[in-house]
């Protein structure tokens, strides 16, 4: 026998269900399902399935950002050289991989019984259909749950009308899932064609090397978990929670002298999604790439020697394009983008800094002058790769996001009636243009508005609230 490892990904807060899935994709050979009731709600957890043959099937689930930042950098790693020629879909495929919020992996010996080996395949495909989930081979190619290849070294099977999963309930998972067989996961060929080698796509004919991710964490733990998957797709009225966070970003303005309206609800729990912090990372690092490009340009440089800084950037830490926005990709495309939008970009220190800040790096001082450019670029500079920015940090806990989140709506609603008002100075010697630029940063980090991208007219949604 052999020890074959598959690993499923998924984005869910149902990881606690596994078991029973389990139970019920393993019914017909299934002795026992064993594991620690009381871990079942932690971030590193076992389900050891009895078959009746006398072997195992050992599930190791992992929610904890720490080891999920490792999967996914691994990931990306090793699809960085696919060949699919739709720029747009890998992009998509890579967004999709870079928000999965639980990895499971699964190991169980393989003997010379096809029939054995394909059950247990089936049922894991099973288990993966009900979390809309995808299933990594040892070949490294990635399926979802319905058996088409999401990515491999061989291309796709998607289009680009494809979109990410992000946070559902499962019950709209289940529903959107058309369950067709499975493929024969471990041979590369459908249930239905002839097993025989002679019959296999001779690509596939040889399977790579295992490139399932390491399942070591990283040295210190990413406290920033997984993002809250009961986003509703209307406004929330404020709960108790939501109320005691406005009057306390109240108390600090009244402290101050800083007029605020009362009747803005400001940041509703509800309505936000909390990015990952391999997320936050990634755009920390697009976000220096606009704010270094975009200083460049408007001091004279040229295209091409502003985008010296972007390939250092992309050289050193190998993400930059999958965490830029759509306006973002247009700036660094555009050789004769307007001094507007290149001085736009120069402002993109400050939302750096937010997500520096985020992610435990530096302090977030009082919007009363810009940040520390030097102080960001170091920080970020120092770092030997994309692995180190997160292992290296320190993410704050979700409540502090909200409720910094809060409060900056609260400065920007002060700043946006001075100007109204044609007032000489913003209050109490707030940055008016550093406000607006941590409100941009904030709304996308604690994923207000539906988890709105970042490129959405937050503002006039903040207002309104």
């Amino acid at each position: 026998m052999s020890e074959t490892i598959l690993t499923l990904y998924c984005v869910t807060d149902a990881a606690a269900l596994l078991p029973d899935q389990i139970s019920s994709s393993f019914a017909q050979v299934l002795s026992s399902c064993e594991y620690d009731s009381a871990q079942i709600h932690s971030n590193d957890w076992l389900v050891t399935a009895k078959m009746v043959d006398q072997t195992d099937v050992i599930f190791h689930v992992y929610t904890d950002p720490a080891i999920l930042a490792n999967h996914v950098e691994t990931l990306i790693s090793n699809f960085s050289v696919s060949p699919i020629a739709n720029e747009r879909l890998f992009e998509k495929i890579i967004r999709q991989i870079g928000i999965f919020n639980c990895a499971v992996t699964v190991t169980f010996a393989r003997d010379a019984d096809d029939e054995r080996t394909d059950f247990i395949v089936d049922a894991i495909f099973e288990i993966a259909q009900f979390y809309s989930g995808y299933v990594l081979l040892p070949n490294g190619s990635l399926r979802w749950c319905d058996g088409r290849r999401f990515i491999s070294e061989h291309g796709s099977d998607f289009d680009d009308s494809f979109e990410p999963l992000t946070h559902q309930t499962l019950q709209e998972k289940k529903s959107s899932i058309d369950i067709v067989p499975p493929v024969d996961a471990l041979n590369e060929t459908p249930h239905a064609q002839p097993k025989k080698d002679e019959n296999r796509d001779p690509q596939e004919k040889q399977a790579a090397p295992d490139k399932t991710p390491s399942v070591e964490p990283l040295s210190n733990s990413l406290h920033i978990a997984a993002a809250n998957s009961n986003k509703p797709a209307k406004l929330s009225q404020p709960t108790a929670e939501d109320k005691k966070r406005k009057e306390k970003t109240i108390a600090v303005l009244r402290a101050r002298g800083i007029p605020y309206n009362d009747k803005i609800n400001g940041i509703v729990r509800a309505m936000t999604t909390q990015r990952t912090t391999v997320e936050i990372a990634g755009r920390a690092i697009a976000l220096l790439a606009d704010a270094v490009c975009g200083e460049s340009l408007c001091g004279g440089d040229s295209y091409q020697g502003a985008m010296q800084y972007y390939n250092m950037l992309s050289d050193r830490f190998g993400v930059i394009t999958y965490y830029l926005s759509a306006r973002e990709k247009e700036f660094f495309e555009n050789e004769q983008s307007t001094p507007d939008v290149r001085e736009q970009m120069s402002w993109r220190y400050e939302c750096c800094a937010v997500m520096l800040w985020a992610l435990g790096y530096i302090d977030l001082p009082y919007p009363s002058s810009i940040c520390d450019v030097k102080q960001i670029t170091q920080i970020i500079l120092g770092q030997q790769n994309f692995s180190a920015l997160i292992q290296n940090s320190r993410p704050l806990p979700f409540d502090t996001l909200l409720d910094q989140a809060d409060l900056t709506l609260r400065y920007n609603w002060a700043c946006i009636t001075a100007r109204a008002n044609f007032a000489e100075e913003m209050p109490a010697k707030l940055d008016d243009e550093v406000v607006m630029e941590r409100m941009e940063a904030l709304d996308w980090l604690v994923g207000n508005h539906d988890a709105a991208e970042w490129d959405a007219d937050y503002q006039a949604a903040a207002i309104s609230n």
